[in-house]
C-alpha cells in the first residue's frame, strides 16, 4: 500500500504511514497549528466513537452503538477492508476519516474511498478536510 506523502512532489511516495504531521494556518490569527493525522488503534476506539456520534448526529443518521462497534472492530482487525484515522491538534482529536478499499475496472483495479470525513465545528474552514 502507498499513500501520497504530502510534500508537494507527486512522484515521491512512501509506505503507508502510521501518522504524519501537516501545518494549517488558523483562520482567525494566521498562526500555524501542527495537525497530526494518525491511524486509529484500540486505545482510540472511544475517542473515535465520540466523534462518529457527533458526525452522525450532525448528519441526522441514527446511531446504533452495538452495530457500529462491531463494524469498527472488523475494520480495525481487517486492514484489507480499510482503516480509520484521527486528526489531532495540540494533542486532542478534532476529526476523523474512514478510508475503505474497493475494486473497480473503471479505475484500473484497486482504489480507496473516504466513506466518512468529520471535523469538529470549531476547527472547520481551515482546510483540514481538503488535505
Amino acid at each position: 500500500m502507498w499513500l501520497h506523502d504530502f510534500t508537494g512532489n507527486h512522484r515521491e511516495h512512501r509506505p503507508y504511514p502510521g501518522s504524519f504531521t501537516l501545518e494549517f494556518p488558523c483562520i482567525l490569527c494566521g498562526m500555524s497549528d501542527p495537525a497530526t493525522i494518525r491511524r486509529v488503534d484500540r486505545a482510540d476506539i472511544e475517542t473515535l466513537l465520540s466523534l462518529l456520534r457527533a458526525y452522525w448526529e450532525y448528519d441526522g443518521i441514527a446511531y446504533r452503538d452495538a452495530e457500529v462497534r462491531q463494524g469498527l472492530d472488523l475494520l480495525l482487525t481487517s486492514p484489507v477492508l480499510g482503516s480509520a484515522w484521527l486528526l489531532d491538534i495540540r494533542g486532542r482529536a478534532v476529526g476523523y476519516f474512514i478510508l475503505t478499499w474497493g475494486f473497480d475496472l473503471e479505475f484500473g483495479g484497486r482504489h480507496a474511498w473516504v466513506t466518512d470525513l468529520f471535523v469538529e465545528p470549531g476547527h472547520r474552514g481551515q482546510g483540514l478536510g481538503r488535505q
